[in-house]
């Protein structure tokens, strides 16, 4: 009976590497059978070695060990990164039988670390990632957890190796959609945001030929090494949405700012527990339209479903250095950019080697001199008055088509608080806020009657759609409000009250043949 062939292939459970050991070395005999891979998903679990439930040895015969060596060798990588590599394939049968054999011999300080029964492997998970994604060329989608691969490992080294074309035969070439996302929540409680610490996970994917959206659900920037990116440095990426996230006003204006032409972009960010206090305050309106302000000319789907800051807050988003430490410690803010002084890895002391030249690389990619491309958002000039603190006019939005938006953020105040709220008097109306080719709206946190002044602004919306808005067909969210995500979830959220993470999505998929759909 021939093995089955996948279209989806996982790597989250002890189970998970044991099946893609076995598959790894049937594609090394059939290559046509990873032709068949479409999917990739990685979140192996944080503990280091394969042997924690109870799983069977992966120790291979000596033929199917030499296969495995082989194909490694092969490979036009670096001889440190091939050791390493090697380093993660499973022992022979005989070496690993002697060392279950010897270990009582040794004094502890000697043994081999084990796990439930038998020894550790290093670079396990990752060199089997490794080898599932060099074998199968025509992935399109990857999906995996932003903290599962830690700055200065192995899949870090050779994921951002690739990105950058620096290895001769590169990979993910095909790869069209990246999906950022904790499935394991090995580290922290899965009713909290998945934790980063730096942008550094764009750097394994964002110069691929033909990566085009970036989904990144449930994460929060926790005490960042890097806030930076250098903008306009991908010119495949249009389409972001970040769901349910609590991130930062600095983390969010660089994502938005990676692409040269963004056509859709969505936002939210409520739903989890945070561990180090919300960014809900540190979101300003005026900064999220600087920086989406360098897509007027391409982005057509905008759905900002967000609790934005305070208005009356000082509005900065320059990391917490001053002017001339830049200079003198570049490395703490490009992080994955930055020198081998820099220890950017979180908790094991993991030290990238010196890099500075993909930040060279990346502000180059741009074209712009880098004196009319602020790496900061802070530094982007105004183009309104952002009068009450709102996100400003949309006027130079003109290929924008569909707008889904909380009514607070164009009109400048939180309608999502349940305490009392100051609307203010506002010189510019909504009707002459909005894109001016627009088709679809759709109004967040919008109750009739509530607040006069806002019905008001409403009122000649309506009247005047016709001769402002030709093109304006469909309003939703005028007469029952749409509370979406941020109205949905409060600040303070109850253990019942939590989004539910989705579980879908995250099984193997076998490749139907044609006597499967014959099948009754």
């Amino acid at each position: 009976m021939s093995s089955p062939s996948y279209k989806r292939v996982c790597l989250l459970r002890n189970e998970d590497a044991t099946r893609c050991s076995k598959l790894v070395l049937n594609w090394l005999k059939n290559p046509d059978a990873a032709l068949l891979v479409e999917e990739f998903i990685i979140d192996p679990h944080p503990r280091f070695g394969h042997f924690m439930n109870g799983e069977p040895d992966p120790a291979l015969d000596d033929g199917d060990h030499e296969l495995v060596v082989k194909y490694i060798e092969s490979l036009v990588l670096s001889d440190d990164m091939k050791t390493k590599i090697l380093e993660g394939v499973p022992r022979k049968k005989d070496k690993a039988k002697s060392e279950v054999d010897t270990q009582d011999d040794e004094p502890p300080a000697k043994r081999i670390r084990w796990n439930s029964g038998w020894p550790d492997i290093p670079h396990y998970h990752e060199a089997l990632a490794i080898l599932v994604i060099s074998l199968c060329p025509n992935i399109k989608r990857l999906r995996f957890s932003p903290e599962t691969l830690i700055l200065g490992t192995l899949l870090d080294e050779y994921l951002v190796q690739n990105n950058y074309g620096e290895i001769t035969e590169p990979t993910l070439q095909r790869l069209e959609v990246v999906h950022l996302e904790a499935i394991n929540n090995g580290f922290i409680d899965g009713r909290n945001y998945d934790t980063v610490r730096s942008l550094g996970f764009f750097r394994y994917f964002h110069r691929l030929p033909l990566v085009s959206t970036v989904k990144i659900e449930a994460i929060s920037d926790y005490q960042p090494d890097n806030t930076s990116f250098p903008p306009k440095s991908s010119s495949t990426i249009s389409k972001i949405t970040i769901g349910h996230s609590d991130i930062s006003g600095a983390i969010l204006s660089s994502i938005i700012r990676i692409p040269q032409a963004l056509t859709h972009f969505s936002f939210s960010n409520a739903g989890l527990w945070t561990t180090d206090g919300a960014y809900t305050d540190d979101v300003k309106p005026k900064t999220v339209s600087k920086c989406l302000l360098q897509h007027k000319d391409s982005l057509q789907v905008l759905d900002l479903d967000a609790r934005l800051s305070d208005p009356s807050k000082y509005d900065k988003h320059r990391p917490a250095l001053l002017e001339h430490q830049k200079d003198e410690y570049p490395e703490y803010y490009y992080g994955r950019y930055g020198s081998s002084q820099s220890d950017t890895g979180r908790g094991g002391g993991h030290t990238p080697p010196p890099d500075a030249k993909y930040l060279d690389l990346d502000r180059s990619f741009s074209g712009d001199k880098e004196e009319d491309l602020p790496l900061y958002a802070v530094d982007l000039p105004d183009t309104f008055d952002y009068e009450g603190g709102s996100i400003g006019s949309m006027k130079d939005f003109t290929k924008l088509k569909d707008l889904s938006i909380r009514i607070g953020n164009i009109l400048g105040y939180d309608d999502t608080c349940k305490y009392k709220v100051t609307i203010r008097t506002l010189k510019h109306r909504l009707v002459d806020l909005l894109p001016p080719n627009l088709e679809s709206l759709k109004l967040y946190g919008y109750e009739k009657g509530k607040f006069a002044q806002v019905d008001a602004h409403v009122d000649e919306l309506l009247a005047q759609k016709e001769e402002k808005l030709p093109n304006l067909k469909t309003i939703h969210g005028l007469d029952e409000c749409i509370l979406g995500v941020a109205g949905t979830y409060p600040a303070e959220l109850g253990d019942s009250e939590l989004w539910q993470r989705p579980c879908e999505g995250l099984n193997w998929v076998e490749v139907e043949t044609d006597d499967d759909e014959a099948d009754p």
